[in-house]
């Protein structure tokens, strides 16, 4: 009979409770980019791959467009990785750019990560 008014007990208050979790918006993409990060750190480790990253600012002419402004920003930063690497045998892993003004003369931000041996 004990048993019996538990398991009634239990149920009855099973269901006045609700327990909401409430997740980040970006926790699956964020989970896979660490992972994939984590994955490519111990590849690299492995293999002996070196893992760089390079900067550059370029300043847009008159009247450039700033796709084309975004593409003379990656050669010119991979040219200084080129250099400073003292190789051209490079796999860029990664780009990025942004864009900005400063003095009223617009620019592009653009970095790019590379992985050689």
């Amino acid at each position: 009979m004990k048993k019996i008014s538990l398991l009634l007990v239990a149920m009855s208050l099973t269901g006045c409770l609700k327990i909401q979790v409430k997740s980040p918006d970006n926790l699956v993409k964020d989970t896979v980019d660490a992972s994939k990060d984590a994955y490519q750190s111990v590849s690299d480790k492995i293999n002996g791959n070196k893992e760089s990253t390079f900067s550059h600012q370029y300043f847009l002419v008159s009247n450039e467009e700033e796709s084309a402004a975004n593409g003379q920003c990656i050669e010119q930063v991979k040219l200084i990785a080129a250099q400073s690497l003292g190789t051209e045998k490079f796999d860029v892993r990664e780009t990025k750019t942004s864009s900005g003004e400063s003095n009223e003369q617009a620019y592009v931000n653009c970095k790019i990560i590379v992985v050689s041996k």
